[in-house]
C-alpha cells in the first residue's frame, strides 16, 4: 500500500501541476493549487477504500480477493488463447 500511496502522491503532483499550469490564474497559483488538490483527493479516496475494506469480515475480504484473482487468471487465459489463435491463424494460413 505504501507504493500505491507514493504513486498517488507523485502522479497527483505531476498531473495537478500540469493541468493547473494550463489554467490562467495569477502567476501560476492554479498549478500550485492543482498540485496540492489532486493528491489530496486521491489519498482521501484511498482512505475511504481502506476504511471500507477494514470494515468487511474476513470471509468477505477472502471472497473479494478470490474474485479479483479469478478475473486476473481469466483475463490472462483469454489473452493467451487469443494470442495462440492469432499465432496459429497467421502461421498455418495456407
Amino acid at each position: 500500500m505504501k507504493y500505491i500511496e507514493a504513486a498517488i502522491i507523485l502522479l497527483g503532483l505531476l498531473v495537478g501541476a500540469i493541468v493547473g499550469s494550463l489554467i490562467p490564474i495569477d502567476n501560476g497559483n492554479a498549478a500550485l493549487i492543482g498540485a496540492l488538490l489532486v493528491p489530496a483527493l486521491g489519498l482521501l479516496i484511498l482512505f475511504f477504500v481502506k476504511k471500507r475494506r477494514k470494515a468487511m469480515s474476513l470471509e468477505e475480504r477472502n471472497r473479494q480477493n478470490q474474485l479479483m484473482r479469478q478475473r486476473y487468471v481469466d483475463s490472462a487465459e483469454s489473452k493467451a488463447e487469443q494470442t495462440f489463435f492469432l499465432f496459429e491463424k497467421f502461421f498455418n494460413h495456407r
